[in-house]
C-alpha cells in the first residue's frame, strides 16, 4: 500500500506545531508526579485547579491543530464507501481506548496517524475521519467539564462522559451500520469530501 514518504511542512506544519504545543503543555503536568515516583522530595505538586485549566488549554490546542491538519489531508475518494471493515473498526476502537492508559490525546492522535499512513485507501479515510470526528467531539465535550471541575460540577460530568465514550466505542464494534457517516454524539467537525469532486490519490 502506497504511503507518503515526506511531510509537506508548509501545508501540514501549522497543524502539527499546534498539536505539539498541546501535547507538550499536558506533558508538563506529568513532571511533578514523575519526580515523586523517582523519590524526589520537596516537589511542589500542581493544584487541581491549575491542572484542570492546563488540560483544558491543551485540549483546545490539540483539537484546533487536528482540525487544521485534517483539512490539509485530502480524502482519497470522491464517494463515501459502504462496505463493512470490522477489522479496521476494531483497530480504530483499540487505538482510541489507549488514551485510558495515560497517553494524552492518544484517542485523537493515533487514528489521525493511521489515516495519514493509509492516505490512499478510501475506506480507511472514511472510517478514520469518522472516528476522528467523534474523538474531537468528545474532547470538546470534556473541556467544559475541566473548567467546571473547579466548581466540582465537572467531577460528575467527566465520569459520565467517559462512560458514554466507551459505550459508543463498544457500539461501533457490535452495531455498526455500513455507510453511517457519524458516530452518536459527533459534531461533524471533520469536513467530508464532496461527492462530485475528483481527488488525487497522492498527498502533495
Amino acid at each position: 500500500m502506497k504511503t507518503p514518504n515526506i511531510i509537506n511542512v508548509r501545508r501540514y506544519g501549522p497543524g502539527l506545531a499546534i498539536i505539539l504545543a498541546g501535547v507538550l503543555l499536558v506533558l508538563s503536568s506529568y513532571w511533578p508526579f514523575l519526580l515523586l515516583l523517582l523519590g524526589q522530595s520537596n516537589i511542589q505538586v500542581i493544584s487541581p485547579i491549575t491542572l484542570s485549566l492546563l488540560w483544558a488549554g491543551a485540549a483546545m490546542l490539540v483539537v484546533s491543530g487536528v482540525v487544521l491538519l485534517g483539512r490539509a489531508l485530502p480524502p482519497s475518494a470522491s464517494a463515501i464507501p459502504t462496505p463493512d471493515n470490522k477489522k479496521l473498526r476494531r483497530r480504530l476502537v483499540l487505538l482510541s481506548l489507549t488514551t485510558y492508559l495515560g497517553l494524552p490525546f492518544a484517542n485523537i492522535l493515533l487514528p489521525l496517524w493511521w489515516q495519514y499512513r493509509h492516505a490512499t485507501c478510501a475506506e480507511t479515510q472514511f472510517l478514520c475521519r469518522r472516528m476522528l470526528d467523534f474523538q474531537l467531539s468528545v474532547t470538546l465535550y470534556a473541556i467544559p467539564g475541566l473548567f467546571l471541575s473547579v466548581l466540582l460540577v465537572g467531577l460528575l460530568w467527566l465520569p459520565l462522559l467517559v462512560i458514554g465514550h466507551i459505550l459508543v466505542l463498544l457500539r461501533e464494534l457490535v452495531a455498526y451500520r455500513p455507510g453511517e457517516e457519524a458516530l452518536p454524539g459527533s459534531l461533524h467537525i471533520i469536513t467530508w469530501p464532496d461527492t462530485d469532486t475528483d481527488t488525487s490519490t497522492d498527498l502533495p
